[in-house]
């Protein structure tokens, strides 16, 4: 075991796309999760479909979502869009010229 973080990728469709970036976005803008009906307004559908799209992004591992908590959904920590990039740090031993 190297000790790095293994992040977890997924092919997502457009409008999976567009919900998980909606959430993260929010969430960074909020500290707190969107709700279902936030969702559905932001993207003009109904809140049973946004909760569909949820759905599967929780099946992938995209996202958290505690249903018994409001204000509980998140972007998962461990998961990268698959053409996203994210800056990572690694530790040096020694010196460096």
């Amino acid at each position: 075991m190297n000790g790095s973080p293994t992040l977890k990728t997924a092919t997502l469709s457009p409008r999976q796309t567009e919900v998980y970036e909606l959430i993260r976005r929010y969430r960074a803008l909020n500290a707190h999760g969107p709700t279902l009906a936030e969702l559905a307004h932001a993207l003009n559908v109904s809140p049973c479909t946004v909760g569909r799209h949820v759905r599967a992004l929780q099946g992938v591992g995209a996202v958290v979502w505690l249903r018994h908590l409001p204000r509980s959904l998140d972007v998962a920590a461990d998961f990268t869009l698959q053409n996203e990039r994210r800056n990572v740090r690694f530790p040096i031993a020694g010196s460096v010229s």
